[in-house]
């Protein structure tokens, strides 16, 4: 391999208000972003991707409720309502309680289910879909340990018999101040504010907990209230959704036993990563055709950016044709002409400047079939 060819494929991708660059080098020093002699405020800064592949994940993945998730492998808690783990990229971990959403075991992914079961207070799903609800939790190395008020007595689960643990909360708003969106190559995501970057990534999480991070760690990280915003992102009261699967039937005719697909934040509408042609995507909107998705972007923002395409999760059945169009304020100002899942994903880049609705909408090619698998993969808006 030449050392060309080496340096492209080791190459950091900076995209900012001006567009995408490769880069050999990126650096932070407080609000400015330096990369290959370029300068640029971080505020002008969309992400950097980085290409460090992901590694161990450990055995359970923690979600806070203001967002951030940590993977990582149990320990003891060396204080009351705290729940610690060890982290491959952030090292030994300690989070309190009151601030998780849920303990998710990897080992078990496909048996998570859907949504939150019903009922109060704290609760404990095994392997067998049993579901405990519980107070007093502690989550230790070697198990869970809480107290049944059904059972009235206290109980361990082996974490082996574990799929989910829910806590109770609520949501965290995120501050109105330029902050970061950092992905780890052990899986974990934390916002906070980057103070600079060179040989480590150092950060002030969104709790006020410091990090210093080695950049082999990190996979990259996105800013937010900067230049641009990414839709999976926008609040749910920014959003109006449309969806027709009915390709089972006359596409004209919309029947109750039609089988939906909803539209999925930086997933595909089977819950996998976007990809399209084997080239995968960090974020993005996951959609099944009919679908029409209104975004309320208030005449705030100037360019809509995506790459769109087929997801891969529909080609071992060799189907899906769609068209993909986007529309500022009903008015269509880009189609996408037939996709269909051998096509490699198409750049879209169109202005909206004064627009109030953005809408993205995908309807049907020619075939009608179910492998409608369509990705808008980083859809954004730049101011």
């Amino acid at each position: 391999m030449t050392a060309a060819l080496l340096a492209l494929l080791l190459a950091q991708q900076v995209s900012t208000r001006e567009g995408t660059h490769r880069a050999t080098c990126v650096e932070i020093a407080g609000d400015r972003l330096t990369h290959d002699g370029r300068t640029s405020r971080c505020a002008d800064v969309i992400d950097v991707t980085l290409p460090h592949p992901p590694r161990h994940a450990g055995a359970v993945q923690i979600a806070l409720w203001n967002g951030d998730v940590v993977h990582g492998d149990f320990l003891e808690p060396t204080a009351p309502d705290t729940v610690r783990v060890r982290s491959a990229a952030l090292g030994d971990v300690s989070l309190a309680l009151d601030g998780v959403e849920s303990v998710r075991h990897l080992a078990r992914r496909a048996a998570w289910p859907r949504r939150r079961p019903p009922g109060p207070g704290d609760i404990v799903v095994t392997r067998t879909g049993d579901v405990c609800h519980a107070k007093r939790i502690r989550l230790g190395a070697n198990g869970i340990d809480f107290f049944s008020p059904l059972r009235d007595r206290d109980i361990r689960v082996a974490h082996d018999d574990a799929t989910i643990v829910y806590l109770t909360g609520k949501p965290v708003d995120a501050p109105n101040t330029l902050f970061a969106v950092i992905e780890l190559t052990d899986g974990s995501t934390l916002q906070g504010t980057i103070a600079e970057m060179k040989e480590a990534l150092v950060f002030t999480d969104l709790r006020g907990a410091a990090h210093r991070v080695a950049v082999v760690h990190v996979r990259g990280f996105q800013f937010r209230n900067g230049c641009a915003l990414y839709l999976s992102d926008a609040p749910a009261d920014r959003v109006t959704a449309v969806e027709n699967a009915n390709y089972l039937r006359d596409p004209a005719k919309i029947h109750p036993s039609d089988k939906a697909f909803p539209w999925q934040r930086d997933r595909n509408v089977k819950w996998g990563r976007l990809s399209i042609r084997d080239q995968e995507f960090r974020k993005g909107i996951g959609v099944h055709s009919k679908s029409e998705l209104t975004f309320d972007v208030a005449g705030a923002y100037a360019t809509f950016e995506a790459m769109v395409g087929i997801d891969d999760c529909a080609r071992d059945a060799e189907c899906g044709s769609v068209v993909f169009a986007v529309l500022a304020d009903g008015r269509k100002i880009w189609d996408s002409g037939p996709v269909t899942w051998r096509d490699r994903a198409k750049s879209v880049s169109v202005p909206i400047a004064g627009a109030q609705k953005l809408t993205l909408l995908v309807d049907w090619g020619d075939d009608f079939e179910s492998g409608d698998h369509a990705d808008w993969a980083l859809a954004r808006v730049i101011r």
